[in-house]
Parts: C-alpha cells; structure tokens; sequence
C-alpha cells in the first residue's frame, strides 16, 4: 500500500497558501526591521537520559526544584540548542495571586508574537538576546487558516533573577549577533 505524498498544507487551496505565505513574508519583515526583538527559544527535552542528581526512579519525580546539572527539568541535557528567531514583545501585564487576606505574590505575564516555526510548547524557555532576559512559557496562543498556523502569541512568565534557568549557558555569540538587519 501506498498513498501520494502530500506537503505541510495540503488542505488548503492555493489561493490560501500563497496569503499564507504572505502574511507570514510580511510579518518577517515588520518584527526584522520594526517592532521585534531577538529572541532565543530554548525547546525544552522530553526523551533522554535523566539527571543523576535529581531524579528519582522510584516516584519518577524530580526532587530538587534548583538542581543546577538538568536545571529542574529531570534530563541530563535539558534543553535543545537555541532557536534564533524575532518576536514583537507586547505590553506586559502584572497580576497579583493572592494567598490569603494578607498575601500576594505578584507575577509579571508578558506576551510575545513570533512567526509558526518554531512551534512552542509550555515550558519551554525564551531568551531576550538584548536584556538577557529569560521567560518560561505558560501559554501558546495559535492564529490559525483552517487549521494551519500563521502566527503564535507566546503567553510567558518572567523568571526572577535567582532562578536557576539563569545559570544555563547560553553561548556568547548569541549575544554578539546584530539586533537589527
């Protein structure tokens, strides 16, 4: 048996495919040249061999939340290598989640617009190459033709500095590469 090989949107018409292309040509260039940023999108692993130090086999848990070899992920190398790519940060909003009468832990949500690739899930890290600022990922919200992607907001979390996610390395280079084009 075999069927015909079919590509990335064989739904669509043709029609739809080339204002795909469009919009996603056009977005390209107003986060270059306008409204983006630099980021690094960290995919975080979720197959491989796990962290020595903090994973436990019996409860299949990881047991420290600051290990500083799998960075609280349970995997010897936690992430895959940076994503370069451009992203439109949009206002952040702040949030207070209240504990009690007397409490509350405030929360800084910041929403970024990248283009479909690469696709995003929650927890994976991104990195604002020019504050090196690092963002866990809550959310992923798709705008979509007929079920393809066009476009993803990134609903992220901003890591305080003591987190252990500032420890990982990230290469230097990254940081050298020009902002705009």
């Amino acid at each position: 048996y075999h069927s015909q090989v079919k590509g990335p949107t064989y739904d669509l018409r043709a029609d739809e495919v080339a204002r795909k292309r469009k919009m996603l040509y056009d977005e390209e260039i107003v986060l270059k040249k306008f409204s983006g940023r630099k980021l690094a999108i960290l995919k975080r692993r979720h197959i491989g061999d796990r962290c020595d130090h903090c994973w436990d086999p019996n409860t299949m848990t990881v047991t420290s939340s600051n290990c500083r070899y799998c960075y609280s992920t349970g995997f010897k190398d936690p992430y895959y290598d940076p994503f370069i790519t451009y992203g439109a940060r949009l206002p952040e909003q702040k949030e207070v989640d209240e504990i009690g009468h007397d409490h509350g832990n405030e929360v800084d949500y910041t929403k970024y617009q990248i283009l479909d690739y690469p696709t995003v899930t929650p927890q994976d890290l991104v990195v604002d190459l020019e504050s090196n600022d690092r963002y866990k990922v809550d959310r992923i919200e798709q705008t979509e033709i007929r079920r393809f992607t066009v476009h993803q907001e990134l609903v992220t979390t901003k890591l305080s500095r003591t987190s252990v996610e500032y420890k990982y390395p990230i290469q230097n280079d990254l940081f050298g590469l020009p902002l705009s084009v």
